[in-house]
């Protein structure tokens, strides 16, 4: 599901999410932000998606994206994107947020072949 909601204001309580493991899951990816000293002021979620295994939320500001897994057990994990083929990706889990943002590639520009 696609959303448009700014990271800050899920914090303060200005947006309700509609369920409560989403609210939960939050409050946690922003403990992860702020103990890495990320401003969460410009960061805006974007997207939030459920897998068999997790729950899965996206986030972008100007020019960064990063999404963020939480696991049945309520471990968050910062993930990134890596595009091997025209609809091919695959996903990676980094050490950290920042170091998700700096890998996380949002565009792809495959090599045309010579036929």
């Amino acid at each position: 599901m696609f959303v448009n909601y700014n990271l800050e204001d899920i914090k303060s309580g200005k947006v309700s999410l509609n369920k409560e493991a989403q609210k939960e899951d939050m409050m946690l990816i922003v403990q992860s932000f702020e103990r890495e000293c990320i401003d969460i002021i410009n960061w805006r979620l974007f997207e939030i998606a459920k897998t068999t295994t997790a729950r899965v939320y996206g986030f972008e500001n100007k020019n960064n994206y990063v999404y963020m897994k939480i696991t049945s057990t309520g471990e968050v994990l910062p993930c990134y994107f890596k595009n091997h083929d025209l609809d091919g990706y695959s996903v990676f889990v980094a050490d950290s947020i920042n170091e998700a943002i700096r890998l996380y590639e949002n565009s792809y520009e495959p090599k045309s072949l010579n036929l």
